[in-house]
């Protein structure tokens, strides 16, 4: 199981070396773990994150109103 989880990690490293406008290079074990630096519209991430959904409840809300 050790040595399958190190093929993993190795495999996923040259996978995203690409990754962060290269500056993955430098930073390979935090790329294998979260492949997009946050989640603006230039990384690419559409997943919203805690605070821009508050955010967006709190517009809704006000909105309403």
């Amino acid at each position: 199981m050790r040595s399958e989880r190190r093929h993993h990690r190795e495999r996923l490293k040259k996978g995203r070396a690409g990754y962060w406008a290269g500056y993955a290079s430098q930073r390979a074990g935090r790329v294998i773990d979260t492949p997009t630096p946050c989640s603006c519209w230039v990384c690419r991430n559409d997943d919203p994150t805690r605070q821009q959904l508050r955010a967006d409840a709190a517009w809704r809300k006000i909105e309403r109103a």
